[in-house]
C-alpha cells in the first residue's frame, strides 16, 4: 500500500499545508532508496512545526488514500512508521545514517509530540498512531542504547497521552 501511494511522487517543498506534508511523509516512509534521506530533511522541518495544528491535521487524517475505497490497517501513520522501522533496520547505508540521528523513532516523535489536544480530536489523533506492531517494536525498543533512545522514550511518553495507546504500553512501565 505504501508503495502504491508512493509511485511517481516527487519530494515536495514544505509549503504548510497538511496535504502537501502528507504527500512528503509517505514519500518518506516509502522503504525505498532515497526515503532516508526525504525523512531526514522532512524530520529537521516537522521539528520546527512540532506541535502546529498542520501537524495535528497531518496525523488526524492519515495517510493519502489509495484509491481502493476501503479501509485496512495500512490507511494509518501508525502502520506506515511499523513498515518503515522494520525495513530501515534491514537496509542501506543511508538508513544506517539516518537511524544515528535518531531515525524514525525521531520522525514518530515529532509528529506524536502534542500537547493540550481537544478531546474531540484525541481519538482520531492517536488512532492514526495506534498500531499493535509498531507499539510492540516501540516498547522492545526501550531497552537498547543509541542515538534513537532518546526518541524511543519520548515516543512513549507522547503516546501514552492517548487512554487507548497507553493501555498498550504498560509493559513498558516500571
Amino acid at each position: 500500500r505504501i508503495l502504491e501511494v508512493c509511485v511517481g511522487l516527487a519530494p515536495f517543498p514544505l509549503v504548510g499545508s497538511p496535504m502537501a506534508l502528507s504527500v512528503e511523509l509517505v514519500a518518506a516512509l516509502c522503504c525505498d532508496g532515497g526515503s532516508a534521506l526525504l525523512a531526514l530533511g522532512l524530520c529537521q522541518r516537522l521539528e520546527m512545526l512540532r506541535g502546529t495544528p498542520e501537524v495535528v491535521e497531518l496525523v488526524a487524517a492519515g495517510p493519502p488514500a489509495s484509491g481502493s475505497g476501503e479501509a485496512a490497517a495500512s490507511d494509518t501513520w501508525g502502520y506506515c512508521v511499523l513498515q518503515a522501522v522494520s525495513f530501515a533496520s534491514e537496509h542501506s547505508a543511508a538508513f544506517l545514517a539516518f537511524e544515528a540521528v535518531g531515525g524514525y523513532w525521531q520522525l514518530l516523535e515529532v509528529l506524536s509530540d502534542v500537547k493540550g489536544l481537544p478531546p474531540p480530536q484525541r481519538g482520531r489523533f492517536f488512532g492514526q498512531l495506534e498500531d499493535a506492531g509498531l507499539l510492540a517494536k516501540l516498547v522492545a525498543a526501550l531497552g537498547t542504547r543509541g542515538p534513537s533512545e532518546r526518541a524511543v522514550r519520548l515516543c512513549v511518553r507522547n503516546l501514552a497521552r492517548s487512554p487507548d495507546v497507553r493501555t498498550l504500553l504498560l509493559p513498558a512501565g516500571p
